[in-house]
């Protein structure tokens, strides 16, 4: 691993995270619909796929870009 690499996959990460707001929105708007006590659990697993999936794709489009 490189370090050229690295710096490639934290720049995709931050940018993610920069464009994250929407994904905010988006989970609360799904779980506004939701009763009182799927809410709160419906935000947390939405939240944490959002950044598993956020973080497996950016490695993945970083090892495209080293391509």
């Amino acid at each position: 691993m490189t370090l050229e690499w690295i710096t490639d996959v934290l720049q995709i990460i931050f940018a993610d995270i920069i464009l994250s707001g929407d994904n905010a929105l988006v989970i609360g708007m799904a779980a506004a619909g939701l009763a009182p006590q799927f809410r709160r659990r419906a935000i947390m697993i939405g939240m944490a796929m959002a950044a598993i999936m956020r973080i497996l794709f950016a490695v993945i489009a970083s090892y495209l870009i080293a391509i």
